[in-house]
């Protein structure tokens, strides 16, 4: 290449201050495009090619082989621009325009396991938002779900305050009767010196060896894990 030794004349040194290439008077490269056909990107394009080592013809014409690269790297691009549509994804990751179905439109069949240690400060008013919680979990799915509550620790001592507080009763009752599995941790149970007669809802069928043992089994076998 003659970058290095090619000074140039006086006028050619100018045209490169005012635009800012390099013009070879050997090549005439950036003379040819930039000056005579008055396209300043094609004479800036060129010389960055002289300067990256390609060779290149009289009057600033391209080599074949380069041109015809060239040439199909242009009609690829101009083939592909088409397909390359912006995708909008919503913060839920549904695709634009695609809208969220109620019921198994929507979602497909579920299996949960929610945990229900207790809540401080406040028990019962926390296992109360929890099945609301469950509740709504089976009004958006309508019903296309498997939902298992397991209570442990603080969590079941809700059971004990149901037998003389109406309204845990009813949302318990509320909650089997909506196909809730209702599940007690037997060493919770113990602990507290309590049986299946002083817990309300529960049977002897949904006490569980140990709360967070039948969690990790669940999940085990294929439950979704919820702690609200």
């Amino acid at each position: 290449m003659h970058r290095s030794r090619c000074k140039g004349s006086g006028q050619d040194r100018a045209r490169s201050a005012q635009f800012g290439v390099r013009l070879c008077p050997s090549h005439r490269l950036g003379e040819y495009f930039l000056f005579r056909r008055t396209n300043l990107t094609r004479g800036i394009v060129c010389d960055l090619l002289i300067n990256a080592g390609w060779a290149v013809g009289p009057k600033g014409k391209l080599p074949m082989p380069l041109f015809l690269h060239l040439l199909m790297s242009v009609a690829a691009v101009t083939a592909l621009a088409p397909a390359c549509t912006h995708i909008s994804v919503p913060n839920d990751g549904r695709v634009a325009g695609q809208t969220a179905a109620t019921g198994d439109a929507y979602y497909q069949f579920q299996k949960v396991v929610y945990q229900n240690s207790g809540g401080l400060p406040d028990d019962r008013a926390y296992f109360l938002r929890v099945l609301r919680n469950v509740g709504a979990h089976l009004a958006a799915t309508e019903g296309e779900v498997e939902i298992r509550l397991v209570s442990f620790s603080g969590g079941v001592k809700v059971f004990q305050l149901a037998k003389t507080d109406a309204e845990l009763a009813k949302a318990i009752d509320g909650a089997l009767e909506k196909g809730v599995r209702l599940l007690v941790c037997r060493n919770t149970m113990r602990a507290l010196n309590i049986s299946v007669d002083d817990v309300h809802g529960i049977t002897e069928a949904d006490i569980v060896p140990s709360g967070v043992a039948e969690i990790a089994r669940l999940q085990g076998i294929g439950f979704v894990y919820i702690h609200p």
